[in-house]
């Protein structure tokens, strides 16, 4: 409790029945309590929000993203700080990524049911990392969509540890080839472990390759 009211102070101003009100709410949209508690835990301003502002954003992810109610309560319980976030700005994102990355509804969807917080991130970011990845590691759309937080992750990480696989060439994105990388443990873990368990070396190697980059 202490470190939600440190994070939202103006919950401490708010009418008691107003919280109960906007709990109702949330239940009567399938939430169970335990949903709830762990929502406010991560994202407690979306307790600030009106339920006709709740019901108007949940009703837009539905729509914009033709989610079935189950899948809504999905997205909102990965990622609780989407409710608050401004609709236009979600939007915009769907459409670049859509427009300038060539994603199909369908992979659009499965990118907000997997990854809800890439909607929140820089697009033109999230362009030029897809450049990289489609044009310099040949991966398509499929192979991305696998595993999209790939989409928010640091560019350098992604550079210099796909030139390291591909010095020992171990870069194999391909899931049907033997010794397949997915792109989770490509740019997850730290560089011990991206080493061990993927590179198959020591890290002193992989510091001494960045070294000639």
């Amino acid at each position: 409790m202490g470190k939600i009211f440190t994070e939202n102070p103006l919950l401490f101003k708010e009418n008691a029945q107003n919280l109960e009100l906007r709990v109702g709410y949330m239940i009567h949209k399938k939430f169970s309590l335990k949903d709830i508690a762990s929502m406010t835990i991560r994202c407690s301003i979306f307790l600030l929000m009106d339920p006709h502002k709740l019901d108007e954003k949940l009703g837009f992810l539905q729509n914009t993203f033709q989610l079935t109610g189950q899948e809504v309560r999905h997205v909102a319980m990965t990622y609780p700080k989407i409710l608050p976030w401004r609709q236009e700005l979600i939007a915009d994102v769907r459409f670049h990524i859509k427009e300038f990355i060539g994603f199909s509804d369908s992979e659009l969807k499965e990118i907000i049911l997997k990854e809800p917080s890439l909607y929140m991130n820089n697009k033109n970011a999230m362009v030029k990392r897809f450049e990289y990845l489609h044009n310099t590691m040949l991966l398509d759309h499929h192979q991305v969509v696998q595993w999209p937080g790939v989409l928010s992750s640091r560019m350098f990480i992604i550079k210099t540890r796909h030139m390291f696989l591909l010095s020992l060439g171990r870069a194999q994105y391909d899931p049907c080839q033997e010794n397949f990388v997915s792109l989770k443990a490509l740019v997850t873990g730290t560089d011990q472990e991206f080493c061990h368990n993927v590179a198959k070396c020591d890290v002193n190697k992989f510091y001494d390759f960045c070294k000639t980059i």
